[in-house]
């Protein structure tokens, strides 16, 4: 009996091939692989060519998905390649990591491997020992780019053993984290001693950190000692996709990486193209992008990486080396310019798949199936569809898109469609793998998207007394095409809104409700309960705006403001002449209330004024009192700032204004006209300059002097003295002489 530990560095291309090299040399009847035991009935699916990397296993318990676990392989990862051997040449194989089912008992936190501790925890005192700037760039040396095996277990065993001289161990540990580590080691020998029973010749494919601890083994009794009270739950595990980009230390991803792209290169290119063929792939990128590179650049750039790899006394050029030489010969040293291609190049994201009798919960096969039907591929790369609601094939779509937004997952990023109607949508696609863990856990609320959403969209619905977050959930479910949701939201819309009393809810309902109200039309859902609430939130805005605007503070007023603009701006688009009638009356008292707030009041006859309800007459008067010398110079400077909002060309014939107002700036005292400037200024700011100019003339104008100097008069009034003065120095410097 014999057994082989091969410590390997997680997703290490230099890694696999050591590891591929050692089992043809060994040929193993049992290979164990550090990952979960959870998914031991899921390894055979490794040798399906429908399995294409990267991709990861996900294990969760079926009634709390949200603590699912994932482990995730490239192409490149030493554990994936050893279970390809093992099922390629019929070995038995099988994870020997401490199972899910077990840690989640431990850790009522989500367990997710994206929280897993870093590789190697020592390995920056061994590069720093051997002169390197970081871990990764010494493990790369060292491992990853190293194309003969021979040794490379036995010295990497020797490295890490000099870092953990506290083995073998004899005490349990008392800290929680160095608990949960001895009992990941711990469950891995006794899974040894098992296999060792069985086999002749085991081979362990592990974390090289955990290497010694599987040689350096303490007595059974010791792991029975530290693995006591562990208790366990029910899990489930099944292949998802998976991307490079979730493979990075950016992804939150501890055991990640910082270029998969250039490990994925190491791993699909020969030794002597390595430089060359990275090098190329950024020229060609960098071209695409529109700089000028040559295939000259191209051999000077490989030149410049093998000087720099023999200065920093490394056996060949790294990834370090290489983007140093991109840098000084295709962008004269602008790192800025390399950036635009480095993450296509260092990441190289690319969505793996599984195949289709993949286990799996219904949620997850229901959306897939859909995905597939729809024609709505799920992939990394971010694309744009523009979606007809009035087709059935893109109205299923678009609920599609938004059912999964509904249950926070957003595959779909609704954009801007300008000009092309309300039957039109507009979504920018961006599938992340992690939407896979998602939809898992979404499965708790029915098995299909449609269910699912619904179900999640009654229980928020349910949960909250926001009367505007209610509306949100009912616009959501009519998005997402959910009827039988529909009703029962409806109906706690009418509950609450007969009970809130507060007017600024009812304003931020409205506005909501009536957009609901027009999609509804527009997607041939029928939501004809809705117009009675809709009716009855309007109804009490109405009587209780008036009082509302009394007594308020400037902030107060300006909060007032911005939802009775989304009032009225609702009003005037659904075009509801009883509507329209009732609102112009309440903006009337508004206008006309010397109590309400002078903001509020200015707005109004604004408003009025827009509508054909208020004319210059009308306005000259409201602005004699609103800007009267009793007044207060701030409040008449906030009447002001309200009647000046919007369009200021529909203002500017408005004479009784622009004749108050300049009575009443010319009226101010000094110190107190220096003290409303910052507010008047503030009030004409919105306005183009060539607006304001034009309102400048027209007060001008009606000061009685006949309006602003034409171009003639201003000629006229020119000192044709001064002028000659000047005018024999400028032909001398221009060059001119006289005839």
């Amino acid at each position: 009996m014999s057994t082989h530990v091969l410590g390997i560095r997680h997703h290490g291309p230099g890694s696999a091939r050591a590891v591929l090299a050692a089992l043809d040399a060994l040929q193993p009847d049992c290979v164990l692989v550090e990952g979960p035991p959870d998914a031991d009935a899921q390894i055979p699916m490794v040798g399906d060519p429908e399995l294409r990397a990267p991709v990861a296993l996900l294990v969760y318990p079926p009634d709390e998905p949200e603590r699912a676990a994932v482990y995730p392989f490239a192409e490149w990862s030493p554990e994936l390649q050893a279970l390809r051997w093992a099922v390629r040449h019929g070995s038995a194989v099988a994870f020997m990591d401490l199972p899910v089912s077990r840690r989640i008992p431990l850790d009522r936190r989500a367990d997710d491997a994206q929280a897993r501790e870093p590789d190697e925890p020592g390995l920056h005192w061994l590069a720093e020992a051997g002169g390197f700037a970081d871990g990764d760039a010494f493990w790369e040396e060292l491992v990853e780019l190293r194309r003969d095996p021979t040794d490379v277990f036995e010295a990497v065993h020797e490295a890490v053993s000099a870092l953990r001289p506290d083995l073998p161990a004899t005490e349990v540990p008392s800290d929680a984290r160095a608990l949960r580590e001895a009992r990941r080691e711990a469950w891995m020998r006794r899974t040894l001693r098992a296999a060792e029973k069985t086999y002749d010749k085991v081979a362990v494919v592990c974390g090289a950190w955990h290497a010694p601890a599987l040689t350096q083994r303490p007595t059974a009794s010791y792991d029975t000692a530290v693995l006591k009270g562990l208790s366990r739950v029910k899990t489930n595990a099944t292949w998802v996709p998976w991307t490079h980009s979730r493979l990075t230390f950016a992804s939150g991803y501890g055991a990640g990486l910082r270029a998969p792209g250039w490990y994925a290169h190491i791993w699909q290119t020969p030794a002597d193209a390595l430089s060359v063929g990275w090098v190329s792939k950024a020229a060609r990128e960098l071209r695409d992008a529109g700089h000028d590179v040559s295939s000259a650049h191209v051999i000077e750039a490989v030149r410049l990486a093998d000087s720099l790899a023999a200065l920093r006394e490394r056996s060949g050029p790294g990834l370090r080396e290489l983007s140093d030489a991109m840098v000084s010969v295709f962008t004269r040293g602008e790192q800025g310019a390399l950036a635009v291609v480095r993450e296509s190049l260092e990441v190289a994201d690319t969505l793996g798949e599984v195949p289709d009798d993949a286990p799996t919960v219904p949620l997850v096969a229901d959306v897939h199936a859909k995905q597939r039907r729809l024609r709505l591929k799920a992939s990394p790369e971010p694309r744009e569809v523009k979606l007809d609601l009035r087709k059935p094939r893109d109205r299923e779509k678009s609920q599609l898109l938004h059912q999964l937004a509904l249950l926070r997952i957003p595959w779909g990023e609704p954009e801007e469609s300008s000009g092309d109607g309300t039957f039109w949508e507009a979504w920018k696609l961006e599938w992340d793998p992690g939407f896979a863990v998602r939809l898992v856990m979404a499965n708790l609320w029915g098995s299909s998207s449609e269910t699912a959403a619904a179900a999640f969209a009654l229980h928020q619905a349910s949960e909250t007394d926001v009367l505007a977050k209610v509306v949100g959930w009912l616009r959501a479910a009519l998005l997402a095409g959910l009827e039988p949701a529909i009703e029962p939201i409806v109906e706690r819309l009418r509950g609450l809104a007969a009970l809130d009393a507060e007017l600024a809810h009812l304003m931020e309902a409205l506005v909501p409700l009536a957009e609901t109200r027009r999609y509804g039309d527009v997607r041939g859902t029928s939501i004809e309960a809705v117009q009675p609430i809709l009716q009855g939130l309007f109804d009490r805005i109405v009587v209780g705006l008036p009082t509302a605007a009394r007594g308020l503070s400037h902030d107060a007023a300006a909060q007032l403001l911005t939802r009775t603009q989304g009032v009225s701006d609702t009003v005037g688009l659904l075009r509801n002449p009883a509507w329209m009638a009732d609102w112009l009356l309440v903006l009337e008292r508004v206008c006309a209330d010397e109590v309400a707030h002078p903001l509020l009041r200015g707005r109004a006859a604004r408003w009025l004024l827009e509508r054909g309800r208020l004319d210059d007459h009308g306005l000259a008067a409201s602005a004699s009192l609103a800007l009267s010398p009793a007044v207060e110079p701030l409040l008449a400077a906030a009447w002001l700032e309200g009647v000046l909002s919007g369009s200021g060309l529909l203002l500017l014939h408005q004479d009784g204004l622009w004749r108050a107002l300049d009575d009443w700036l010319v009226a101010l005292p000094d110190d107190v006209f220096e003290e409303t400037l910052p507010a008047v200024r503030r009030a004409f700011s919105a306005f183009e300059p060539s607006v304001r100019r034009r309102m400048g003339a027209r007060v001008h104008s009606l000061s009685g002097t006949g309006g602003l100097p034409t171009t003639e008069r201003a000629e006229t009034q020119l000192n044709v003295q001064r002028a000659e003065s000047v005018r024999l120095v400028l032909r001398s410097i221009c060059g001119v002489t006289d005839v």
